[in-house]
């Protein structure tokens, strides 16, 4: 982390700027104290600040900062201000926040007033969206005999059940009368029979949201959720942080106890039934669920792109398989797909308030004893009384709405440059450009009027938005073998198509060359398939760019069309076969991005992809 700031601090200095370099991290305390002499530095405070006690012309938004903080930080703040004779008012009448000895969370409660208040839609565009949901859906067992099968559901091997026997036994006598007797030590939880694990996370985002949607259920009024979100985090499906955190994610939606969707149907289900939501069983709520009547309220989007990769370093492999007729002379082509990744946190309500700003929705960055953000909440004077879609008039504001606008169109295809760019493009050598204009963009730009955009509560507008991102989905995953599917039970199933270094036995898993070469696409785009020797790759597949382009792109006569944007539905099943698949990770986690170390290195190209070998093809 030190190494991380120092970079920065080098950077400003390689451009004028000195600042103090950091030995520590305690950051706060070692950081250039705000004072004449920095001033100076950086220009003086008319050059930052302009004059602030001349008064200026009142503008027509109003933008109110709201942040997440610990009482750590706020410490620090109030010795700061103390040292330099400043007065940090936050525009309360409440004592000062650093004396409150509590966490600020004003991010947080922007948001859930917001939801609360919200009378025709929701739209929320956000990295991780983990909240309270109850209890996990892991099969009941110990977690003992679930890290055994690497959280694989279903029955041990004889393998795997004399290794926990054999474990068992060392853990008794490792831990002693005292962990065996006690709840909550390590081995008593290692061997204790759980039917789940409590949430991860303890915020109420998805319950405000639940709570919404369930008022306008019981009224009958229309109201729709709309929520956009990375296909994973950042980072490998191998890396036990991502999958943790993927996890966690599709139980804050579907598979935990109060799921958001789980939630939704209970109240469509006593509704339906005449009775309180508390009152439904379980088999009534997974009828609702199956019925799908949730999707009337709640869209759960990805975003994802395709494109032709040129294989320009074909010939400097050291390790791993090559392409058929793959060479320096004649460099091979892929067709690729990969997923947009959604970074921004951004929540939009009803055209009138837009919240930007750093915070995820997980407790790190809500609750305010974790990591420390901010965020702007921003609404306009412009405002103009509309119909959203659900026969409320409903006062909108002009920057809210024209965000959500320009998003959902440039998320439509509609915003898509098929002007030639590849002069343009900053990477000389880079894949795409070494492709050729050819193909590039892939996507088509989709033309024609979209007015249901205007009217998100409106059933039009969430209908086209799901039938799209179905029919999306559906098109990649035609083509793409590495595309994540409701069918597939485990993370790393889209690792499949990768080509295989083997059999690891001190794994039990296949290893994977992820960094190499593409993996195949579905058989029918391939124009040479791999050749296996056992569970080894020894030639590389040729992919069949010009079928799986015009498929993706669309045929004359076809009754599914083209792809057209980015959205594609979000497979909430996906790794519906896995127990909570690292369990030895704490739930508190950040994404955290892989180590490269270079082209030649052969731990970069490697992946130990658990798979069975009987009855189920590798490779």
């Amino acid at each position: 982390a030190v190494g991380g700031i120092n970079a920065g601090i080098d950077w400003a200095a390689e451009h004028g700027k000195a600042v103090t370099r950091q030995t520590s991290l305690g950051r706060g305390l070692e950081l250039t104290p705000l004072g004449d002499a920095w001033l100076q530095r950086m220009g003086g405070a008319q050059a930052l600040f302009g004059d602030l006690c001349r008064p200026g012309t009142a503008g027509g938004v109003s933008v109110q900062i709201v942040r997440s903080s610990g009482t750590a930080l706020h410490d620090m703040e109030r010795r700061a201000c103390r040292r330099y004779g400043l007065d940090l008012d936050d525009g309360s009448n409440l004592t000062p926040y650093w004396e409150r000895d509590q966490p600020m969370h004003s991010i947080q409660d922007a948001m859930l007033n917001c939801i609360a208040s919200a009378r025709a839609f929701v739209y929320l565009e956000t990295q991780f969206l983990i909240s309270g949901c109850g209890f996990s859906d892991v099969e009941p067992g110990r977690p003992l005999d679930r890290r055994i099968r690497d959280s694989r559901r279903g029955p041990s091997t004889e393998e795997e059940e004399t290794k926990a026997r054999r474990i068992t036994r060392g853990l008794g006598m490792v831990g002693g009368p005292v962990d065996a007797a006690l709840p909550g030590t390590p081995v008593a939880d290692m061997l204790a029979f759980k039917p789940g694990v409590p949430s991860a996370a303890s915020n109420p985002l998805v319950e405000v949201i639940a709570t919404r949607i369930a008022k306008a259920i019981r009224s009958g009024t229309g109201f729709h959720v709309y929520i956009t979100l990375p296909v994973h985090p950042e980072g490998s499906v191998t890396d036990g942080a991502v999958v943790k955190q993927q996890y966690w994610v599709q139980q804050t939606l579907l598979r935990g106890q109060d799921s958001l969707i789980r939630r939704i149907c209970r109240t469509l289900a006593a509704r339906r039934l005449g009775i309180r939501d508390v009152s439904v069983s379980e088999e009534d709520l997974r009828a609702e669920l199956r019925q799908g009547g949730w999707k009337a309220y709640l869209t759960v989007l990805n975003l994802r792109s395709y494109g032709v990769l040129k294989d320009t370093n074909h010939d400097l492999y050291t390790t791993g398989p090559r392409t058929a007729g793959g060479s320096e002379a004649n460099p091979p082509l892929y067709l690729v797909t990969e997923q947009c990744y959604v970074h921004s946190k951004l929540l939009i309500v009803d055209d009138a308030v837009a919240i930007i700003g750093s915070a995820n929705c997980n407790d790190r960055s809500l609750l305010g004893n974790g990591d420390t953000e901010i965020a702007s909440v921003i609404v306009d004077g412009e405002a103009t009384l509309r119909d959203l879609g659900n026969g409320l008039h409903v006062g909108t504001r002009a920057f809210a709405r024209d965000l959500r606008m320009r998003l959902w169109r440039k998320f439509l295809g509609m915003s898509i440059d098929t002007s030639e760019k590849i002069e343009e493009m900053g990477k000389p050598d880079g894949y795409t450009r070494a492709a050729g204009g050819a193909f590039h963009p892939p996507i088509s730009r989709r033309e024609g009027e979209t007015p249901f955009l205007a009217k998100p509560a409106d059933p039009v507008c969430w209908t086209e938005i799901q039938k799209l991102a179905d029919d999306n989905a559906a098109l990649y995953e035609e083509v793409f073998r590495n595309v994540p599917t409701d069918a597939m039970p485990r993370y790393d199933s889209v690792l499949e198509g990768f080509p295989s270094a083997g059999w690891n036995e001190e794994k039990k898993a296949v290893e994977r060359y992820v960094h190499a070469q593409p993996p195949d696409l579905q058989p029918a785009y391939m124009a040479a398939p791999s050749v296996m020797e056992g569970d080894v790759t020894t030639v590389v597949g040729c992919h069949n760019v010009a079928k799986g382009l015009a498929r993706l792109r669309g045929r004359k006569g076809d009754p599914v069309k083209a792809v057209q944007g980015f959205w594609v539905s979000m497979p909430l099943e996906w790794g519906h076969g896995m127990d909570d698949p690292a369990s030895a990770l704490p739930s508190q986690l950040i994404a955290a991005a892989p180590t490269h170390t270079g082209l030649h290195a052969k731990g970069t190209h490697m992946a130990s992809v658990l798979s069975t070998r009987n009855g189920r093809k590798q490779g």
